[in-house]
């Protein structure tokens, strides 16, 4: 009896951990469904260089979707797909921040962003973290988002802050 008991209880414990490791993914995938759609953004930059001061603040449409990772001809970003989403934003004209890189891959340009995005929708950017020079948070609240970039270099400094709205 002993036998067939501890073989058929390990089977039965592995059958469900893994069913369990299926609907975990499930619930993580859904979280960040409530925030995806079209938004209206506000978006803030300035910019200053020594004694220099520029000041821009525009408004445009651009969406929050999914994010599955990307490839280029200088590397990949599959880090965390899981948690992020993709912002997509539309400028009408250009404005000067840059990309941020780390390792020599942009990990956000001036149209499109994809930070890691929690539950309760705090926004943070982890692979940033390799540089002290730059900073990002945000957070989703309802149907609201408001995040930001800052940059800052010996006697510069780039700042990025947009604010949206959901369109329904």
């Amino acid at each position: 009896m002993k036998r067939i008991f501890y073989p058929a209880f390990f089977f039965l414990l592995t059958l469900i951990s893994c069913q369990k490791a299926v609907v975990d993914d499930v619930k993580v995938r859904e979280y960040r469904e409530k925030f995806y759609g079209n938004y209206n953004f506000t978006i803030h930059t300035s910019n200053s260089s020594m004694g220099q001061y520029h000041d821009t603040t525009m408004i445009t449409v651009g969406s929050i979707g999914r994010f599955d990772g990307y490839s280029t001809n200088t590397g990949s970003n599959y880090v965390d797909v899981e948690h992020k989403i993709g912002i997509v934003y539309d400028p009408p004209f250009d404005f000067n921040v840059g990309q941020a890189k780390c390792q020599g891959m942009a990990y956000y340009t001036r149209r499109f962003m994809h930070p890691t995005v929690s539950l309760f929708g705090t926004l943070s950017y982890p692979e940033l973290d390799c540089s002290y020079h730059t900073y990002f948070g945000g957070e989703i609240i309802g149907d609201s988002i408001h995040f930001y970039i800052n940059q800052v270099a010996l006697g510069a400094q780039s700042s990025l802050s947009i604010s949206g709205v959901k369109i329904h």
